[in-house]
């Protein structure tokens, strides 16, 4: 009798998550993010930045580890929804019904305010854009809509369970027919199809196809493509902003804090930068790096406006999507720190940032915060996600790539090989590219094709004739605009990004 209840209270159970599930992705569709992605907020930061890598490689890598926790999580809701079913169950045989819906309300309640608790800081995210105040109340009540239902679904579905079979009218026959089966299966076969092309859908929108794409080619353009600009994101799924949703607030340590529509900074006095960006987990050779021209606001535009109180130190950009990084206010003030909404000519891409982001020249790209909405004024340094794990981005280390030829290319004695790849240094620019072609005994300096300003990178060129048959090893090195070399020892992206020489091995043939 009590294995029967259990496993009656299991189905129910299964069932009111289903609908927990078709509830969350409905949400998540107006911008109320996921559990999953509370949760991964609230605990990434915790994670040291050597742990954070460790379990990034024993997943796969980071885009694989993202699909792994994506379905993952949905899949866990049917254990989830069984074990609680299954308690339900159980107390249903010793428990009066009244005070067994209580205990149900109970539990919700107490679930609920536990996960405020818990999530506070990362309720603040909207991925459509809503300013944070208004967030964090959105998201609060998203999670007792969702606790809601999941109580409410599981008595619903755990009394059709149990309800007395139905008699013929009219005879004295005995029990004919279990409606209960019929109808939780009709419900559960509904919410399945329903809840499955949801996470479908969800999935295909999401920002793992495209997490860690790079700009990489033979022979790259100048100005990257928006299409073939590269992408890292901590999402799972990237914000979708409602451009009539979104505010830019400054707040803080400022006379007069504001919150400004799209419109209102789209009509300021703006510039046009070109700048590059790189990405803090770009390894040596590797291609987390594009170079575009960006029109928007200098910061010290809006901060200038606000009247920065004395004292102030710090401030703190933060993105529609809970994402965070700090910067100095001296960096702030710096006429190339902007907040951009347009892209090569066009609106922001999704994936890059829509409405507006921050560029931060001289930085990695972690510091560049996309979905911006957010500008604190602090007389103290605030950690974001990446900085409380310990990566240090405030300062980019001089890197050279070769782009061609490539290694597994085949070459010919006495024929010339056309050599060609990218370099850049932050903000301090490229004075030169050396390139050598026997293993870094001996230099020669190439010509500089590209180099529009110090916040860009610069693209090389040379030609290498080979004059023997054999494995030759092409080594690239760069010096920035002040006159420091490149470093030639290599070190890991962690923490503060990669470093070292840029080396292929290619196979020269009799001609």
């Amino acid at each position: 009798m009590k294995l029967r209840a259990i496993a009656t209270g299991a189905v129910a159970g299964v069932l009111a998550m289903l609908v927990f599930a078709v509830a969350a992705l409905l949400l998540r569709s107006l911008g109320v993010p996921l559990p999953l992605e509370l949760v991964s907020d609230r605990v990434l930061p915790f994670l040291p930045v050597e742990t954070f890598l460790k379990l990034v490689s024993a997943m796969g890598g980071f885009v694989a580890g993202k699909k792994i926790g994506f379905f993952a999580f949905f899949l866990s809701l049917i254990a989830i929804g069984a074990a609680i079913g299954a308690a339900y169950g159980f107390a249903a045989t010793r428990v009066r019904p009244a005070r067994l819906l209580l205990g149900l309300v109970a539990g919700a309640v107490v679930t609920w305010l536990l996960m405020l608790a818990l999530l506070y800081p990362a309720l603040d995210s909207n991925y459509r854009g809503l300013p944070p105040g208004r967030a964090t109340l959105a998201t609060a009540v998203g999670l007792l809509v969702l606790l809601t239902l999941v109580a409410g679904s599981l008595a619903f579905f755990h009394r059709i369970a149990t309800q007395p079979r139905a008699s013929e009218p009219g005879t004295d026959d005995g029990p004919l027919l279990r409606r209960g089966p019929v109808v939780l299966g009709l419900a559960g076969g509904a919410l399945a199809l329903a809840s499955g092309g949801l996470v479908t859908r969800l999935y295909r929108r999401s920002a793992i196809p495209y997490d860690g794409f790079e700009t990489r080619a033979a022979k790259l353009d100048p100005i990257t493509p928006n299409e073939r600009w590269y992408v890292v994101t901590k999402n799972f799924v990237d914000p979708r902003v409602d451009r009539s949703l979104w505010r830019l607030e400054v707040r803080g340590m400022v006379e007069n804090e504001s919150s400004m529509s799209f419109e209102e900074l789209e009509a300021m006095p703006s510039v046009e930068q070109v700048t590059t960006l790189e990405c803090i987990s770009n390894g040596i050779g590797a291609g987390l790096i594009s170079n575009a021209v960006w029109r928007g606001v200098p910061l010290a535009s809006l901060l200038e406006r606000a009247g920065v109180e004395g004292g102030a130190t710090h401030l703190f950009a933060r993105g529609s999507d809970g994402y965070g990084h700090g910067l100095t206010l001296e960096k702030g003030m710096e006429e190339t720190t902007l907040i951009v909404y347009r892209m090569n000519g066009e609106p922001l891409p999704d994936r890059h940032g829509f409405p507006a982001r921050l560029i931060v020249p001289g930085g990695y790209g972690e510091m560049s915060v996309k979905w911006l909405d957010r500008v604190e004024v602090l007389d103290e340094p605030e950690q974001g996600l990446y900085e409380s794990q310990g990566w240090r981005a405030e300062r980019v280390h001089t890197m050279s790539r070769i782009d061609r030829p490539l290694g597994r290319r085949k070459l010919r004695v006495g024929r010339p090989v056309a050599v060609n790849g990218v370099a850049f240094a932050g903000d301090r620019g490229i004075e030169r590219v050396e390139l050598s072609t026997d293993g870094g005994r001996s230099w020669r300096e190439v010509d500089l094709d590209y180099r529009a300003s110090k916040l860009t990178w610069a693209l090389w060129s040379g030609e290498w004739t080979p004059e023997r048959a054999g494995m030759h090893e092409l080594v690239v090195r760069a010096t920035d605009g002040e006159g420091t070399p490149q470093e030639s020892k290599k070190q890991p992206i962690n923490p503060d990004g990669a470093s070292g020489y840029h080396k292929i091995k290619v196979e020269v043939g009799e001609a």
